[in-house]
């Protein structure tokens, strides 16, 4: 299963990580490529966490490899699954 270092995947210099010692496997949402999972590295412990809808506000930044919103004042990235998926299976239909 390859492993995806997202920060790499938006070519994003603000956070150079020494290393992953965390993997967080998500089910791919169409499920077409050539694993019904990818992986994300990760510094940190990941949480799922219920957010109400009235306490997102849209960031002006935009981008097609993520969502930035912005919640209770913090700045975050959500990865587009489905275009992960897209890269991954490309990148293995290559090798």
């Amino acid at each position: 299963m390859p492993v995806i270092i997202f920060e790499k995947v938006m070519n994003s210099d603000a956070s150079k990580p020494q290393s992953y010692r965390r993997v967080l496997i998500l089910n791919t949402p169409n499920n077409k490529g050539c694993s019904p999972f990818i992986a994300l590295g990760c510094q940190s412990i990941p949480s799922l966490t219920l957010i109400e809808e009235d306490r997102i506000a849209a960031r002006d930044k935009k981008s097609e490899e993520a969502a930035h919103i912005k919640l209770d004042g913090e700045n975050y990235i959500i990865p587009n699954i489905s275009l992960l998926e897209a890269m991954v299976s490309k990148v293995m239909a290559e090798l």
